[in-house]
């Protein structure tokens, strides 16, 4: 019996036909971080950023080579280690549109503290891709000023923020830690006008609010395909939280599309797991 097989990235793996001595079923497993086309991943030394055919010691230092050569689109590997999210920063002047990072999975970790601005032109569409990101649990802690920001096979450490007026996800993990579980959700969609979750799993007591300070706000919020996993705080909320107090000419439309809730407590208005409206009714919600 052959209770596991491992494989490493960029080699070949091969079963040989005199260890089926018997019949018998393979189920095979594809890790997250892998879930990419063949030979998508690039490995780069610990703690080494690499942008075009050149190694740098900090993320800053790629993203500055990529601005000085007047690229539009930058695609920039990192190593595994700790990066600091506030070295992703672009002047007002830059001619960067599109900025791609790439990581080694969750050992690529980016420490994301709040109250920082680090996209100042407000007009770069940012990737990221196979990253873990740690953020402070505070509020307000996002990617500032990003038009658009999409994150694929990533994880999110406690709160996220959204700020892109397109903000996507796709196959991402959101957790919170566990003495944070009361006070954070996963992720407030705030001030994104399209917001979608593809394949995600959320892990927390209350994992989505969908809540803008901004009245006028129209935002289209898309979850498809996704799994909440919650522990009851017996306070009445659901995994995802609809508040639209704030709206005079705003409104969201929610889209939810073969989504499964287990362990939160029942909505105080809706009765159901998986989604209730805390307060308003400007709202369409499609399930």
């Amino acid at each position: 019996k052959v209770a596991n097989l491992p494989v490493q990235a960029n080699y070949r793996t091969n079963i040989y036909g005199a260890l089926l001595t018997v019949p018998g079923e393979f189920l095979i497993v594809k890790d997250k971080n892998f879930a990419v086309g063949d030979n998508d991943i690039e490995i780069v030394e610990k703690g080494k950023v690499k942008y075009g055919d050149k190694m740098y010691a900090t993320l800053a230092d790629a993203i500055k080579a990529a601005d000085e050569a007047g690229v539009e689109a930058a695609e920039i590997t990192v190593g595994e280690g700790e990066f600091i999210s506030t070295d992703i920063t672009l002047p007002n002047n830059s001619n960067i549109k599109k900025l791609t990072i790439n990581g080694q999975g969750d050992k690529t970790v980016f420490i994301k503290d709040a109250g920082q601005t680090v996209i100042q032109n407000g007009r770069v569409d940012l990737t990221l891709n196979r990253v873990k990101i740690n953020t402070s649990g505070d509020n307000y802690n996002g990617f500032y000023h990003v038009d658009s920001e999409t994150y694929n096979n990533c994880t999110i450490q406690n709160v996220l923020f959204l700020y892109g007026k397109t903000s996507t996800f796709n196959n991402c993990i959101f957790n919170v830690d566990s003495d944070r579980l009361a006070s954070n959700y996963n992720v407030w969609t705030y001030g994104s006008n399209n917001a979608s979750f593809t394949d995600c799993s959320f892990n927390a007591a209350k994992s989505m609010l969908i809540y803008c300070e901004d009245a006028t706000l129209a935002q289209t919020v898309n979850v498809t395909n996704c799994t909440f996993n919650g522990q009851k705080l017996n306070d009445g909320k659901s995994a995802i939280e609809v508040d639209c107090d704030r709206f005079t000419t705003g409104s969201y439309i929610i889209n939810l599309n073969g989504c499964k809730a287990t362990g939160y407590d029942n909505g105080n208005l809706s009765g159901l797991q998986l989604w209730n409206v805390k307060s308003g009714e400007k709202f369409t919600i499609n399930v």
